[in-house]
């Protein structure tokens, strides 16, 4: 490829001693449903002392659209990246990290997204494999996110699509040098300056992985005082793009909340050295006391409006108490009935939260107003006025949600769902709990972004926030004593048997979904009808008077079943030429 070509995309990997995990990026490359001469990968190694050097020269020989940057080591991913965007001939940019890997369309469906709704900043739907990933942002399809509609500050990872033109003229580059969240500042600057953001949340397009070996830089501990330093660099984005009031308390309440009270919470707290949980402790204090005004912890739920009092008056020992008191609370998740209507599923889901010894998590009358489950707070808080909410801001910030994943390649998404919430008495105190209903649909023909399920296992999982406490549950067991799973199947435009049932072990609900496999017989071609969802087979007969016309109607058919099977296009081309020469020697 000519040094001046343009191209659509630019990949740039930063790249230091991957070793043998740098393999599956350079595959998911390779397999790009965008044509290699509409993209490039630039490869910037940053002082490798492995094989890495060599490997990837090897690529570059081999590959035209990969190019290969040798530098002195810089000791962290911003320099590298920023070699990249330099050198980037690509109308946009997309960051992959070189453990990680690509889907093999996401290139063509985030460029097309990009021009669709003249987007600056795409975001790709992410995928864990060992690795925790924001569920909350990919909930769905946005073409106009901003940062006051959307949750698109829960996501700050640099792995995503940038028009490079936008970069440019704003000046966005990483930060350099041996320093944790350089991404942070980066990407909340792109989130402002660009002129649309769009969120493509109905398929796949990044896989984080979790390395065997557990030597990605985000798992090592850090230095709690340049780890928060570097935290301001992104508070100063904020304020210069942000008056003073809503918006800016809304964005700086995530900072607050995820780079600084989670690490002092259930369970991180508890794991920590006593030593570095007390550094850990006093930095979080200092930066909290210099940085947040008031109206930001106040912004927050509970319990960490709970946690910002301890962290504020210095009350360490009180804060680990109650991130162990907290530890023992768990989600529910009971399963009421499944059903079949018109070809979906149906589930009801009983949502509460309580504690490992069944006890359930409360709220007790204070005047007008409601108090914080004794069982965490007693002799902890003395502030009653900050502990206390009305019965409609409990119900309000108490949200309850349902997602399916599959077990073979992690990905997460979301099921449609209806809530209704109450506060439900649990003794004769007064003291009352949250109650969540959900009654969630699953269609298996278009579950995934309209896309059909994937054969697989699918696990159902409840995500459920109440009280501030955040938690995530299996769906099961059951409720009741007994409950009737059936086998569905789906039609038109795919062909799929869903069998839903519960785990040996745990009576967790899941799904086995599996493609139909057709049946050629001397009788004809056997498939599932689509009118009878519980299965059966309809014999569809290929002879015919005129043996031409018998091999035209089986070819129609073929092709017809084929295109609704879950297949490559390869194995399905492969597949309708075995049918026809079958089908064939049935009419002879």
């Amino acid at each position: 490829m000519p040094a001046d070509t343009p191209v659509k995309v630019t990949v740039v990997v930063p790249v230091y001693n991957p070793g043998k995990h740098i393999e599956p990026l350079i595959e998911s490359l390779r397999r790009q449903t965008l044509p290699a001469d509409e993209f490039e990968a630039v490869f910037v190694d940053d002082g490798s002392t492995d094989e890495t050097p060599g490997r990837l020269d090897e690529l570059a020989a081999e590959a035209p659209n990969v190019r290969v940057v040798h530098q002195p080591n810089s000791g962290w991913p911003g320099k590298p990246r920023n070699v990249g965007i330099d050198l980037a001939r690509g109308e946009f940019v997309q960051f992959v990290d070189q453990d990680d890997e690509l889907d093999p369309e996401a290139l063509d469906h985030l460029y097309r997204r990009a021009v669709e709704t003249s987007a600056d900043v795409v975001l790709g739907k992410v995928v864990g494999r060992g690795r925790s990933v924001p569920v909350s942002v990919f909930q769905r399809r946005d073409d106009h996110a901003t940062l006051a509609s959307s949750p698109l500050i829960s996501t700050l990872s640099p792995h995503k699509m940038f028009r490079k033109q936008m970069l440019d003229e704003h000046h966005i580059r990483f930060p350099e040098g041996k320093r944790r969240l350089e991404d942070h500042p980066f990407v909340v600057h792109a989130y402002f300056a660009a002129r649309n953001i769009a969120i493509l949340a109905d398929r796949p397009c990044y896989y984080f992985t979790r390395r065997s070996d557990d030597e990605n830089n985000s798992f090592q501990r850090f230095d709690p005082a340049g780890y928060f330093n570097n935290v301001e660099d992104s508070i100063d984005v904020v304020e210069a793009y942000t008056e003073p009031g809503p918006l800016r308390n809304k964005l700086l309440s995530r900072f607050y909340r995820n780079e600084m009270l989670s690490r002092l919470s259930e369970p991180q707290i508890l794991n920590f050295p006593e030593d570095y949980r007390k550094e850990l402790f006093e930095q979080t204090r200092l930066l909290s006391g210099r940085r947040f005004p008031d109206a930001v912890p106040d912004h927050l739920p509970l319990p960490n409006r709970l946690r910002s009092i301890l962290l504020r008056a210095g009350r360490l020992d009180d804060m680990v108490e109650f991130a162990r008191r907290c530890s023992d609370v768990r989600a529910n998740a009971e399963l009421g009935d499944v059903r079949w209507r018109d070809g979906r599923l149906e589930l009801d889901v009983e949502a509460t939260m309580g504690y490992h010894d069944g006890g359930r998590v409360v709220w007790v009358p204070d005047g007008e107003r409601f108090r914080f489950d004794p069982r965490l707070t007693d002799d902890l808080f003395r502030d009653g006025d900050r502990e206390l909410d009305s019965a409609e801001r409990v119900l309000a910030q108490a949200t309850a949600d349902v997602t399916v994943r599959c077990r073979e390649t992690g990905a997460e998404w979301w099921v449609p769902s209806e809530v209704t919430k109450r506060l439900a008495p649990v003794d004769d105190t007064g003291a009352v709990t949250s109650t969540l209903s959900v009654a969630a649909t699953v269609d298996p023909s278009a579950l995934l972004g309209g896309a059909p399920l994937s054969p697989g296992r699918w696990d159902f999982f409840l995500h459920l926030s109440f009280g501030g406490l955040v938690r995530k549950a299996r769906v099961g067991p059951v409720a009741a004593e007994r409950l009737t799973l059936t086998e569905g199947g789906v039609g038109g435009g795919s062909r799929l048997r869903v069998r839903p049932y519960l785990t040996a072990t745990y009576g967790k609900f899941s799904l086995d979904v599996r493609p139909v496999r057709l049946r050629l017989t001397q009788r004809g071609l056997v498939v599932p009808p689509p009118a009878e969802p519980e299965g059966g087979l309809l014999p569809v007969r290929l002879r015919s008077p005129a043996a031409r016309r018998a091999v035209h109607r089986c070819g129609v058919l073929v092709d017809a079943v084929v295109r609704g099977l879950p297949l490559s296009r390869a194995r399905a081309r492969r597949y309708t030429r075995r049918l026809h020469r079958i089908a064939r020697r049935i009419v002879r």
